[in-house]
């Protein structure tokens, strides 16, 4: 077996940052930061390339996804990607968090994959950098991934560093309506 195909589980982790989860907030949350998350209420398409790391091929990435009006200041996240064979489910919410005065978000997937960031805002565009939260100290590889809330699109771009090969794996999958 290839090297590559070690990699791929690890990869397919690291784009589950596109599904994100976050606490429970407040019912009082600003009016326009909640509305800027509501905003990406419907379904999403992404199609986007992996770049393997130790052997620099690509390959292909499907996903869709199903944003949902979950609570007064969250979203939930239902998503599924394809890539090689294997399929990866994605689960979560992101919220603005008044009490925090910040927006939140937790990734988990059905990868060992769980990850957490503080959104930071730009005019109307998010921001989310995730690093696996899971991940340990002797974990074979180090993810990360980040998530933009941009106008009318979703950009998802995630990294897969194979620590004891210090080759690095990375993703980048636009989304548009559906």
């Amino acid at each position: 077996m290839r090297v590559v195909n070690r990699v791929r589980p690890a990869a397919l982790a690291g784009l589950a940052m596109m599904a994100i989860a976050a606490p429970a907030a407040p019912i009082m949350a600003a009016e326009d930061d909640v509305a800027l998350i509501k905003g990406y209420v419907g379904g999403w398409r992404g199609r986007g390339e992996i770049v393997w790391g130790d052997s620099g091929e690509t390959e292909t990435i499907l996903c869709r996804m199903t944003v949902q009006d979950s609570a007064p200041t969250k979203i939930g996240v239902d998503g599924r990607c394809s890539l090689a064979g294997a399929t990866l489910n994605m689960l979560g919410t992101i919220a603005y968090v008044e009490e925090n005065r910040r927006y939140e978000a937790i990734v988990s997937s059905n990868t060992q994959f769980s990850g957490i960031a503080i959104g930071r805002r730009s005019g109307e565009n998010l921001t989310f950098a995730l690093e696996d939260y899971k991940g340990d100290d002797n974990a074979t590889y180090d993810i990360s991934a980040q998530i933009d809330l941009a106008g009318d699109e979703i950009n998802v771009s995630m990294s897969i560093t194979n620590k004891s090969k210090g080759d690095t794996t990375t993703a980048d999958v636009p989304f548009a309506r559906r």
